[in-house]
């Protein structure tokens, strides 16, 4: 992908309303839950699940939402989250 300004943002600056890559998530399991992966929220001060969830271990991969053992809601929120 080449950089390049955002011809509809201030300054010619880039922002988030041009971008064409999907957002990426880690990819968890819920401690006591074996053979379900969820998105990791790893953003924010407190990480936890897109779909709400705190106690969970994370795995060095991205969450695929179309892997048959992804957790329907965090399926449906990382589809539905912003691009990068």
């Amino acid at each position: 992908m080449t950089d390049s300004p955002d011809t509809g943002a201030p300054d010619g600056t880039r922002s988030s309303a041009t971008a064409r890559e999907p957002a990426e998530f880690p990819a968890v399991g819920v401690q006591g839950v074996p053979g379900v992966l969820h998105a990791g929220d790893l953003s924010r001060g407190r990480p936890r699940t897109l779909c709400g969830l705190r106690c969970f271990k994370v795995f060095l991969c991205h969450f695929e939402p179309g892997d048959p053992a992804s957790c329907r809601k965090c399926r449906a929120l990382v589809r539905a989250a912003p691009s990068r």
